[in-house]
Parts: C-alpha cells; sequence; structure tokens
C-alpha cells in the first residue's frame, strides 16, 4: 500500500540548510554529507568511470546513515560501518500498462532506453556488431535517449533514433515496441528494465544491475554473437504466440517504492 505521507521533496546540487532529510543521488560527486542523510546509489560501484577514486567515494558512503541499493548484487557486496543498508529496486509508472497492447507495425522493434555516452558504456561495441549482423528485413533497432545521433550507429538503415522530450513521450515509445535490449556490463538497475516488463515487452539483458533479480539466466546475453542472435531470432519468433517470457518476479509500482522510501524517511525523523 502507497503510504500517503506528505514529503516535500527540493531538488538541488547543493544542500539546503536546515532540511530535515538530505537525500543524496550522486555520493561520487558530493564534497560534503549532512547529518540525517540518506543515499541512493544508482551505479555499480565497481564501474570505475564513475569515480575519480573509488576509495574516497568508499570512505564517503560510511558517513551517510542510510544506505539504499538498487539491486540485490550490489546490496550483498558492500559492508559499510555506520550506514544501515536497504534494496530498493527501480519501479514503473502505471501508464505502461496501457502499453501491453502493440500498435500494427510491419518489422520486429527492438529498443535499447538510455542516453549515448561517449565511452560506450552501454556496451555500444557489441551492440554494433549485433545490429550489423541482424537480418534487417525482419528486425528494425530504436535507440531512445539523447545524443545517440553522435553514435556510429546512427549509420545503420535500420536504426531509428528517438529522442523524447518527457517521460510521458518516452512511455508511449514503448506500445510500438517488442523487445527491450540491454547491452551494459554495469548498470544499477537499469530503470528499463521494469518499465518494459511491465509493457508487455520481452527483455533480453546482459547480467548486469538488478536483471539477474527479473529474468531467467537463458534470456542473458551470453556476449557469443551467434549465440546471442540466435536467442533474439527465437524471442522475435514468439512475439505473436501463446509463449510469453517468465520472469522471476514482476516490478513494483512507483507508489510502493515511494512507500518503502517513506519507511527509511521515517526512521531518520
Amino acid at each position: 500500500m502507497f503510504d500517503p505521507i506528505n514529503y516535500k521533496h527540493i531538488v538541488s546540487i547543493d544542500p539546503i540548510n536546515d532540511s530535515h532529510i538530505y537525500h543524496y543521488h550522486r555520493p561520487n560527486k558530493c564534497n560534503e554529507v549532512r547529518k540525517n542523510s540518506l543515499c541512493t546509489i544508482h551505479f555499480d560501484l565497481l564501474d570505475l568511470r564513475q569515480h575519480d577514486d573509488i576509495n574516497t567515494t568508499l570512505e564517503r558512503l560510511d558517513c551517510f546513515n542510510h544506505l539504499v541499493f538498487i539491486n540485490k548484487n550490489e546490496y550483498l557486496r558492500w559492508e559499510f560501518k555506520h550506514a544501515e543498508k536497504h534494496l530498493i529496486n527501480h519501479g514503473y509508472d502505471a501508464s505502461l500498462l496501457l502499453r501491453k497492447q502493440k500498435y500494427p507495425h510491419n518489422k520486429s522493434n527492438i529498443a535499447i532506453f538510455s542516453k549515448n555516452y561517449q565511452d560506450g558504456r552501454k556496451g555500444n561495441v557489441y551492440l554494433r556488431k549485433l545490429i550489423d549482423k541482424m537480418p534487417s528485413e525482419k528486425v528494425h533497432f530504436f535507440l531512445i535517449g539523447r545524443d545517440w545521433e553522435h553514435s556510429s550507429l546512427n549509420s545503420f538503415n535500420n536504426v531509428t533514433i528517438l529522442n523524447p522530450k518527457n517521460y510521458k513521450s518516452l512511455v508511449r515509445i514503448y506500445s510500438i515496441i517488442d523487445v527491450v535490449l540491454i547491452c551494459s556490463p554495469y548498470e544499477g538497475g537499469p530503470a528499463s528494465l521494469p518499465e518494459a516488463i511491465s509493457a508487455g515487452c520481452r527483455v533480453i539483458s546482459s547480467n548486469c544491475g538488478m536483471v539477474n533479480e527479473f529474468i531467467y539466466e537463458k534470456d542473458m546475453l551470453s556476449f557469443d554473437l551467434e549465440k546471442d542472435i540466435n536467442l533474439i531470432l527465437s524471442h522475435i519468433s514468439h512475439i505473436n504466440g501463446d509463449i510469453k517470457q517468465s520472469f522471476r518476479k514482476k516490478p513494483q509500482l512507483w507508489e510502493e517504492i515511494a512507500s518503502s522510501y517513506h519507511h527509511i524517511y521515517g526512521m531518520i525523523l
């Protein structure tokens, strides 16, 4: 059940004096940790591209009262002297349930939901190999997020880049997506995972972040190109049939996620 307690959230780059609670989201970027604080760790701490110095980040995390991990792997991996740990996955918007009914389209549509990073952290090199080898007469790829137009993946004829102007526009795109593909070596979530499941998409992913909490191993990328192409084609062959992809568990609504955070806030006040 959603806890209806009202908390006023003020988004700021630096802490605002005299706040009752300080909720940090980028511990690798902050310079100080206030009292009455919690931190949500949105990335894999072993992804060294996220830090100037991982030891500095770990020392900073030990200053928090509460730490929220969004995947079980990270939750179990790390221990801190002072902080109490919590596990809260990403959630999904209820309006995504309406996207299970797909608009008609000729090819099978595969989507990557993420902004593009110049360092290729979303598995760009392997994604390029997959796109290059997939039969373009059967499959169309959508790269959904900022800055993909600067990627070399933009050169493929079976690739469309979409940059939705807001979250509501992004949610609508799920109505034409059959498969969500995640190639990242490291993730905190990703957020597209619970969204894709709730929107009735099939999901094929690397074993990153919280993926193994939701997806069975048979639906994970092996990074053997031939095997992964066959895996994708197998999923595509079932899109219009009665065989649905099974998942380990269902994602939670954002309202349920909010209640979990409200519980932590109550522990701090």
